[in-house]
């Protein structure tokens, strides 16, 4: 929609930001929960704070943020949570 000039630039500078704040506050609710092993509490910080940077950085440049990146990021995030809700992967990051 940028790129096609269907919204201004600050309204998805904007938008781009809110979301990397978004990021970062639930990146700081993982790190904090004692319900999630370590291993993927962890790997779940290190993502989010990955995603947050990405949509950081393309606010600041004007550029749209590699999609295959945060694909593979969101992918892993899926994946991290799922093992989660379905316990198979138990909370010191044994598996079950």
């Amino acid at each position: 929609m940028r790129r096609a000039g269907n919204v201004p630039q600050a309204y998805v500078d904007d938008l781009l930001e809110d979301g990397a704040q978004e990021v970062e506050a639930l990146q700081t609710k993982l790190s904090k929960s004692d319900d999630i092993a370590a291993s993927i509490r962890s790997e779940a910080a290190e993502l989010s704070g990955r995603l947050a940077a990405s949509l950081r950085s393309s606010s600041g440049d004007a550029r749209d943020p590699d999609a295959e990146t945060l694909r593979a990021i969101e992918k892993r995030l899926r994946d991290l949570a799922q093992s989660v809700r379905t316990g198979t992967v138990a909370r010191d990051g044994a598996g079950r």
